[in-house]
Order: C-alpha cells, then structure tokens, then sequence
C-alpha cells in the first residue's frame, strides 16, 4: 500500500513487505531475546528475583500483572548502561502513549507475519472494544505520519474483525484548518463522544504548539471543536 490521505483498507491486504523495513523480515531474532521473549510472567518473576533476593516475590509478580486504566497502548525507550561503581542497570529515557517499532522488529515467530501488529491489538485494542457499549459503527485508524507501521494495524485489525477499516490521514492534510465538526449518532453516549472531542483537539505526544496554538499541552490538531446533532447524556 502507497501512503494516501484516504484508504479503505479490506481483509486480506495485509502485505508483509509493506510494513517492514527492507532487511527486517528475513532477520534472525537473536535466541537470548526470542527465549526471554517466550517466558511468562512466572518465570520472569522467579529470575528477577534469583538475581535480586532483597526484590519480594509478589511485588513482582503484582508489577508483572498489573493492568493500566488509562495507558494501555504505550511503549519505552531504555538503556543499558553502567555505573561509576561497574553496577549494570537500565535507564528509562522516556515513554510513549502511541509507541512506534513494529516496523523494525524481526518476527519471533516466521510463520506469524502480522507479529507485533497482531498481537497488540489482539491484547490491548479489541478487548477494551469489546468491553465498550458501542453503537453500530465503522473502524477508523487515523493518522499524521508513520504510514508503514499505522497501515500495518489498519490490514491486521481488518483481518482481526472481518471488516473493512477506513484509514485517514488527518492533520498533516489540512495543516492550517482548526476547526472540526463532529455528527455524532444520536444513540452515542456522552463519554464516548467526551472522548473523541479531547482526541480531535491536540495530541499530547506529538511536541508543543506555539503561538496560537499555545493553548494546546501537545501538538494542535483541530482546537474549535463543533457539535452537530444530539447526544445521550
């Protein structure tokens, strides 16, 4: 798939090749990482804690399983680095609401070739989908830059849901509009549509806005939001 400000993306179009780097499907995962990348959180708390005693087993294990309530979706960057005293440790650089990454991971399993794709959103996405009390609707995956891994979700998650997924380029297109309208459904709730209006105006991790747009936290998308329609309260 070329990068396009509209796509309607169908089951079946997922096309390895196009949502990886060049060299990445036929790399070869190093074992080390494969091995830890297998384990489970059982394993994972028993060797943390062999390697540090004065660690409690439990706290581990809770820290392991803990399910965040709002920052499902996020990734880290770390690094390996050592003290003045020789002790190894990682140092949490900064971490990310919308991780990107998929793109540059060889595949732990060669014959899943939605990989990491797949997987998150069959961890994180669906399940908060299907918890949701939503109305009848279209899927969307909107989007402003990282066309190779935003397609990438867009064909896993059609061929998650058997449905066709509309992926739209937003911001980037209309780079000087503010303005959005909103037509929401009558039946939508309104938290859901609460939700979708903070989205619609900035995104937090997209750097800071300035001058006008200084009263965004993040980057501006669409600041003046309208509301055209009714709503469940």
């Amino acid at each position: 798939m070329q990068p396009h400000p509209y796509r309607a993306v169908e089951p079946g179009q997922y096309d390895l090749a196009s949502h990886f780097y060049p060299r990445v499907p036929n790399a070869q995962l190093h074992p080390l990482v494969g091995y830890f990348l297998k384990l489970g959180n059982e394993r994972i708390a028993t060797r943390f804690c062999h390697l540090h005693p004065e660690v409690k087993p439990e706290a581990v294990r809770d820290a392991l399983s803990a399910s965040p309530r709002h920052f499902r979706w996020s990734g880290t960057d770390l690094f390996y680095v050592t003290d003045d005293k020789g002790r190894r440790r990682f140092v949490v650089i900064e971490t990310n609401s919308s991780p990107s990454g998929q793109k540059s991971m060889p595949l732990v399993d060669p014959y899943a070739e939605q990989a990491g794709y797949r997987t998150l959103l069959e961890r994180t996405f669906l399940p908060m989908l299907q918890r949701r009390n939503l109305p009848q609707g279209d899927l969307a995956v909107l989007w402003d830059k990282n066309w190779m891994e935003v397609s990438g979700y867009a064909a896993a998650l059609s061929d998650l849901t058997g449905e066709t997924v509309h992926l739209v380029q937003v911001k980037d297109e209309y780079p000087d509009e503010q303005n959005v309208i909103l037509v929401p459904e009558p039946d939508i709730p309104y938290e859901v549509l609460v939700l979708t209006m903070d989205s619609t105006r900035e995104d937090p991790e997209g750097g800071s806005s300035e001058g006008a747009d200084a009263q965004c936290e993040g980057r501006c998308l669409f600041p003046f939001v309208v509301i055209a329609g009714g709503v469940q309260n």
